[in-house]
């Protein structure tokens, strides 16, 4: 089969890319001709390893301007997208798509005449079904819950998504959500859920002995990393001899070590800025807690679980409840109940037995998460959706 994603940010840092490219390298290694096309590059290569079997590509070429340049007002030389309306034009500029992002778009899906098409953020699938050609089938694989998208943006999904071939959520509550949005009944689009996978497995479990902790995301709001800073002021008064570790960049790292220093934590929590290998990093901890406000899905608890680290999480929309089996492969707390993490992770550390338990069946449960086997769930999407259209699957 010949599978084609485009991305926004494919040679960038961050969760839409890099479960993309872990599902490119899967396919390609399934014997598919796979590409994954870049809408703006600003980096000489792509920062997670990419299969050399996965042609990438960028439509728009950014690499000679500072790669920060899409998150400040340098970005308003660029005028907004006309097909997301006057209500997008509001939007500050790491969120708004622009006229020439919408002019590329629409070159690029209208010379498209076979295969499969992967859109992974609404407004690239607006740009495909609009400038789009019928003859590839056409899936947008959504990141983002579809509750929290804005009333102006639900409403262009509500007048386009119909003419998708399908809908992919990464968890089933947001599956139900799309159902409910776009009834079967009325013409609506294919709705599956497919999680996504992790980038690599067969790591030795971690031994669990350090007093570390660990959480991993990029630094704003939703994320939560303010709840966890103020969680740990509690857990460090009880244990001083544990430490905090939080891996990301973001607008919010200013307002965070403020936080840490006006709390006296500075020598508790460390700001360790992004990792290039997190794989090397989850081992030196002993636990991971995720206390995001919401999640599309929660790929770094699947991450954590690989590798035998048990994992403690808010219970928000929607992922991390359909990932943890509470009290048996990681501990979930009420959303945004600061008190309540806080006694969560302090059980934790003072349970070395608990811990080993619930890292040992997280890691059988993450086993199911393996590449090749959400690939496989994929190929089967595409081979229905091609037969569906009388397109062999090739």
């Amino acid at each position: 089969m010949r599978i084609r994603y485009l991305v926004r940010f494919g040679y960038g840092i961050n969760g839409i890319t890099r479960s993309v490219i872990t599902q490119a390298n899967a396919l390609a290694a399934a014997g598919h001709q796979v590409e994954v096309v870049s809408l703006r590059r600003h980096s000489e290569r792509p920062h997670f390893r990419l299969d050399p079997r996965v042609r990438m590509f960028p439509l728009i070429d950014d690499f000679d301007r500072d790669p920060s340049w899409w998150e400040t007002a340098a970005a308003l030389d660029e005028r907004s997208a006309p097909l997301l309306g006057s209500g997008h034009a509001r939007l500050k500029p790491p969120q708004r798509f622009s006229e020439l992002e919408e002019r590329e778009c629409a070159r690029y899906v209208g010379e498209l005449r076979d295969g499969v098409l992967v859109t992974t953020q609404p407004p690239l699938s607006l740009f495909a079904i609009r400038y789009g050609s019928p003859h590839f089938v056409h899936i947008a694989q959504e990141h983002v819950n579809y509750d929290f998208y804005g009333q102006s943006m639900r409403q262009l999904m509500t007048e386009h998504f119909g003419k998708l071939d399908a809908i992919v959520t990464l968890t089933a509550a947001d599956a139900a959500a799309y159902r409910r949005a776009f009834p079967a009944d009325r013409g609506g689009p294919v709705i599956r859920q497919i999680p996504n996978a992790l980038h690599r497995w067969g790591f030795p479990p971690a031994p669990l002995d350090r007093p570390v902790i660990s959480a991993v995301g990029r630094l704003q709001h939703e994320k939560g990393f303010d709840l966890l800073i103020e969680a740990f002021e509690q857990v460090a008064a009880a244990h001083p001899d544990w430490q905090l570790r939080i891996y990301g960049a973001g607008p919010l790292k200013p307002a965070l070590r403020s936080m840490i220093e006006q709390r006296h934590l500075y020598n508790h929590v460390l700001l360790m800025g992004p990792s290039d290998d997190l794989d090397a990093e989850y081992p030196k901890s002993s636990l991971l807690v995720l206390s995001s406000r919401y999640e599309g899905f929660g790929l770094v608890l699947l991450e954590a679980m690989a590798h035998g680290l048990p994992v403690v999480a808010f219970d928000c929309p929607h992922g991390p409840g359909e990932i943890i089996d509470h009290g048996r492969t990681g501990l979930l707390v009420p959303p945004q109940d600061v008190a309540a993490l806080a006694a969560a992770v302090g059980k934790l550390i003072d349970s070395p037995e608990l811990r080993a338990e619930l890292g040992a069946a997280g890691r059988r449960k993450a086993e199911r998460y393996r590449p090749e086997i959400i690939a496989r769930q994929w190929e089967e999407l595409f081979a229905e959706l091609l037969t569906a259209r009388g397109i062999p699957p090739g």
